[in-house]
């Protein structure tokens, strides 16, 4: 399974919808409690549940990781996690899925500088606040975070898909050696 990771407007989103279109990956859906936003499908974005319906599937154990963060509850249940899937997870969530024995992990952290982050973050829409806000909250959330991925790309001058392309190399590479 390819993981990719980011602090807000790192890019991981868009990469990860270039990876699916370009490349043919399956989106991992994980299951979240947080509000819909205006273009959110359910299923399809994420699969939005209630509290009660997030603790069910973690006391039947079902998920492969879970993951609070900003309030909600975000988690990625065992049967998405297979060979042809790509997914954006937090460092917690990374932690708990390269933890588990049974899953084949190639992991991307996604770097970009604090002012390509934050032009990105008011381009699609978000108030400074916020977004400011979420920078300072992702650089405590990401702290030393790089060291756990199989790999650093800087994503803060290049096209997306420049980058969609770097990943589907580096992942290519990754699984003939393995």
């Amino acid at each position: 399974m390819l993981v990719l990771m980011g602090k807000s407007g790192s890019g991981k989103t868009s990469i990860e919808s270039n990876m699916i279109e370009k490349y043919g990956f399956v989106r991992a859906i994980s299951h979240t409690t947080r509000q819909k936003r205006e273009n959110d499908v359910d299923g399809v974005n994420y699969f939005f549940v209630s509290r009660e319906e997030m603790e069910r599937l973690q006391n039947e154990n079902q998920l492969a990781e879970r993951i609070d963060y900003l309030g909600n509850t975000y988690a990625l249940c065992k049967e998405q996690c297979k060979t042809d899937r790509i997914v954006v997870v937090a460092p917690e969530g990374l932690k708990q899925l390269v933890a588990k024995d049974d899953l084949d992990i190639f992991s991307v952290f996604l770097d970009v500088n604090r002012e390509v982050r934050l032009e990105r973050m008011l381009n699609r829409g978000d108030s400074q606040e916020d977004a400011e806000f979420r920078i300072n909250n992702d650089d405590e959330i990401f702290d030393g975070s790089e060291s756990m991925v199989s790999v650093v790309l800087d994503n803060s001058y290049k096209s997306v898909d420049e980058v969609t392309d770097e990943v589907y190399k580096l992942y290519q590479d990754y699984s003939k050696g393995r």
